[in-house]
């Protein structure tokens, strides 16, 4: 018996997807020491010079008391001193800062999505095989990236972090998609893995009627 249409197909894309998924998780791993590094560059744009002050002190002749002239010496206000004035880095500091409690969950559910892909990869092989735990596997890895995927949206949109909103997005896509397999592989026919022969089954049925 050869592997029905539907269980060639989800497996395919089954590990299309989930080697997707282990490399976006990977990346989501690095994202803090990308957020370090803007925030680096934050830093020093708050360094530049945005506003000369001038500061004169008189001159006075010690015999006559009388102001001969002015000593000017300048100093320069940066761009995150000038709280006067408004400080266009800040917002983007905010917008685009990292906190510890960010770091804990890009680490976290990086390490958790690639564990989870793993998982959704195997499953997806296993539909290639007559076993009868097959669709078992494959629907229960197509689960966990579900309860992952929605997981993550909720946590990380909830954040404002724009690194975290980002990276949330592209999971959207990712519950949609695991929806429609999850639905395919639970309505679909599944006697080949249970070792059924249809043909047979239809020759049994009508010697029986």
């Amino acid at each position: 018996m050869k592997v029905p249409a539907w269980g060639k197909t989800l497996a395919i894309l089954g590990i299309i997807f989930g080697a997707f998924g282990v490399i976006g998780n990977s990346s989501r791993l690095i994202m803090p020491t990308m957020a370090k590094f803007q925030g680096a560059m934050l830093e020093e744009m708050e360094k530049i010079p945005v506003d000369t002050i001038a500061n004169y002190e008189a001159l006075v002749d010690d015999a006559t008391g009388d102001t001969i002239g002015y000593d000017t010496t300048y100093t320069f206000q940066t761009l995150g001193e000038n709280d006067a004035e408004f400080n266009p880095v800040r917002p983007m500091k905010e917008m685009f800062g990292m906190d510890d409690n960010s770091v804990k969950l890009f680490n976290l559910f990086g390490y958790l999505g690639i564990v989870v892909a793993f998982l959704f990869i195997v499953g997806s092989i296993f539909l290639f095989f007559q076993k009868p735990i097959s669709p078992t596997l494959f629907i229960t890895g197509v689960s966990l990236s579900l309860i992952f995927r929605i997981a993550l949206v909720v946590i990380f949109m909830s954040q404002g972090n724009i690194y975290m909103m980002s990276s949330s997005y592209g999971s959207i896509f990712v519950i949609l998609t695991d929806i429609t397999f999850l639905i395919i592989a639970i309505v679909s026919d599944k006697n080949f893995y249970k070792g059924i022969d249809p043909d047979e089954e239809l020759m049994e049925h009508l010697r029986e009627s």
